[in-house]
């Protein structure tokens, strides 16, 4: 089965046009990248799309590519004090100090999850979890798919989507195998895996021949190639999956409503006092 992360972000915005005429002022989020890449344009655009139609206010601010940490410091300091959330839409360049911006990243402003004060946390004390997280859950949830006593393998342990995944299932005490780019053991444990939840961005990464009949995999790498958005697993794999999330049009869509949803429920708490 191939999910459509489209239908359920189209069925979730339906719910959040309504929670967000509920507040007494619209929710507005900041998108601040840096030279943002083809894959990120991309995704940039949806989530603009996405924000519109919900009735949420978006700014994507794009800096030039020979900004500086302090830079970058400062236009984030101005967009916290004018906005309900912030997003700092990575990679950032190599000389930039990501953890230094991460670490200014306030918890009530941060509904990507993705700043130190939110990973001081475990989820079950936060109102949110970080948005690809939410959408494997939500999809996992509406497909039946369990985690509890499958094998899984994570394919990559990046700050997006390998290390929130990681966490959340060690926290529901459940261990995953981890698998990165030096591990020399890979192939044996992805054919064995039931659930393979994958965020390389390598194109094709994953193929029929790697897998066993009936895995569910979570693709949640995005990257680009030949002027298209790729993932990580081949999309022959659907032939043997039990379920595949394609991309683009699966953990993408409902990653980006997961986010806005986010942001709905720091800009209530914010009206309600509870920060």
């Amino acid at each position: 089965m191939v999910v459509s992360g489209t239908q359920l972000a189209e069925e979730l915005s339906s719910q959040l046009t309504e929670r967000v005429r509920a507040l007494s002022h619209t929710p507005s989020l900041a998108i601040l990248s840096i030279a943002p890449d083809f894959a990120t344009l991309k995704y940039l655009d949806i989530k603009k799309k996405r924000g519109d139609a919900i009735g949420i206010s978006l700014e994507v601010v794009s800096l030039e590519s020979s900004v500086e940490t302090e830079e970058v410091l400062a236009k984030m300091e101005t967009l916290l004090h004018t906005h309900d959330g912030v997003v700092l839409q990575l990679p950032f360049p190599p000389h930039i100090d990501t953890k230094r911006v991460l670490d200014a990243l306030p918890r009530h402003k941060d509904p990507d999850c993705i700043g130190r004060e939110a990973g001081e946390l475990p989820y079950s004390d936060m109102a949110v979890l970080p948005p690809v997280v939410a959408a494997i859950v939500h999809i996992a949830h509406t497909h039946r798919v369990s985690f509890e006593g499958s094998q899984i393998v994570l394919l990559g342990r990046g700050r997006l989507v390998g290390a929130p995944m990681e966490r959340y299932l060690t926290e529901h005490h459940i261990t995953p195998t981890v698998i990165t780019q030096s591990d020399q053991n890979g192939t044996t444990a992805i054919k064995d895996a039931d659930i393979i939840i994958s965020g390389a961005g390598v194109p094709g990464l994953i193929t029929p021949d790697q897998i066993k009949e009936g895995v569910v995999i979570f693709d949640a790498g995005t990257s680009e190639e030949g002027g298209k958005l790729r993932g990580d697993a081949d999309p022959s794999c659907a032939q043997k999956a039990g379920l595949l999330t394609p991309v683009p049009g699966g953990i993408g869509p409902l990653a980006v409503v997961k986010l806005f949803e986010n942001l709905i429920v720091l800009a209530d708490r914010g009206e309600s006092g509870e920060f």
